[in-house]
């Protein structure tokens, strides 16, 4: 998702100061847009921060997971600035989604062309049934479209 996505304009909105030019300038911080990703509670995204001054990390960027939460605004997953890459943060935030995601569906096909689903609730069943023959996958159906 993009910056101008329906979902961050939403988030933008209802966090107060946290995005606003001012914080994010202060904090040196910069938010990857192309992140959000939802969960039960709420969305993960990653953004990083940077002391430009170098008393902090010695200056380095930081990378830190975070929770959009609808309850309680912008909370940390681990520590602050935890990470020292993006790919770092990337892995954090899809291993906290694979370990307390617990409804993630895979819909299918019947190879006949039936618009009938078969729904498989993880990986693994969805593995099975294609090594089975019996479904495929149709691109437009099968994304995973964040939490259920």
């Amino acid at each position: 998702m993009n910056k101008n996505s329906l979902e961050w304009i939403k988030i933008r909105g209802n966090t107060g100061y946290w995005f606003s030019p001012s914080s994010m300038a202060f904090f040196g911080t910069r938010v990857n847009w192309n992140t959000l990703t939802e969960i039960p509670s709420g969305y993960l995204f990653v953004s990083s921060d940077q002391d430009y001054s170098g008393v902090a990390w010695n200056g380095e960027r930081r990378y830190t997971v975070r929770l959009v939460n609808r309850d309680y605004g912008i909370q940390e997953i681990g520590e602050y600035n935890q990470f020292g890459s993006l790919k770092e943060a990337k892995k954090a935030l899809a291993d906290y989604v694979a370990e307390h995601n617990t409804k993630k569906e895979f819909k299918f096909y019947f190879l006949t062309g039936n618009r009938v689903f078969v729904t498989a609730a993880n990986l693994e069943q969805a593995e099975q049934l294609l090594a089975e023959g019996k479904y495929e996958f149709q691109e437009a159906e099968t994304r995973l479209e964040g939490v259920y």
